[in-house]
């Protein structure tokens, strides 16, 4: 869709399970939906500090080859990407009754293709459905084992430590619109983090696992 780059075409996409729809900056305008509109039943409208309002594809596990460049696209007009790893866990099944074994196998959870194309990849939880614990939606990322599997779904969009981190930290941040108040240690942010039980990347980037030590809330220890 080269044009809707441009803002010339309306562009409405719709998950085909319903749980979710994507307008770009031209369908908004034109259904008059701004930064005061009303939260729809069920939905949340996202807008930025400046009074603009912003999309997100969330939720989306399956991005077949021929679709990424127009999922792209987006990301130009302003939409960021935000996913769950951890519901890839219990979606294998789920995605190949909905998309077929094929495009189950080659398009499902694009963690890397996405970040190789420069797109805003925003990971975090889905709790209550999924579980709260950011640790463990990490390790899923870097991993992409589900339960009773041998081998990764996908091996090659599995994330490194790095990017799994950024992806649950600044870019998070971003996708919410809070990148100058938190995802990252910096001067005039929040300062809360949380000490691990490894003093080792390697190792964590190796096991993907560790426990939390202690956790500070603006910069005061909150646990234990």
């Amino acid at each position: 869709m080269p044009k809707g780059v441009h803002g010339y075409w309306v562009v409405w996409l719709t998950r085909m399970d319903g749980h979710m729809g994507l307008a770009n900056s031209v369908a908004l305008k034109l259904a008059g939906v701004t930064n005061l509109s009303k939260d729809p039943n069920g939905g949340t409208i996202m807008s930025t500090a400046n009074g603009g309002v912003n999309s997100c594809l969330n939720h989306e596990f399956g991005i077949p080859s021929p679709l990424l460049h127009s999922v792209l696209s987006l990301m130009i007009l302003g939409c960021c990407y935000c996913q769950q790893p951890d519901h890839l866990l219990d979606d294998e099944d789920a995605a190949i009754r909905k998309l077929g074994v094929d495009r189950a196998q080659k398009g499902s959870y694009r963690f890397r293709s996405l970040l190789s194309s420069n797109a805003l990849l925003a990971l975090g939880s889905d709790w209550p459905v999924t579980s709260a614990y950011p640790l463990r939606a990490i390790r899923t990322a870097m991993k992409r084992i589900p339960p009773g599997w041998g081998n990764a779904w996908i091996p090659s969009e599995r994330l490194s430590l790095n990017d799994a981190l950024i992806g649950h930290l600044i870019s998070a941040a971003r996708a919410c619109f809070l990148e100058n108040e938190m995802g990252s240690l910096s001067t005039g942010k929040f300062s809360d983090f949380v000490v691990l039980s490894t003093d080792s990347w390697d190792d964590f980037a190796t096991e993907g696992s560790a426990s939390v030590n202690a956790t500070y809330l603006g910069g005061v220890q909150a646990y234990p």
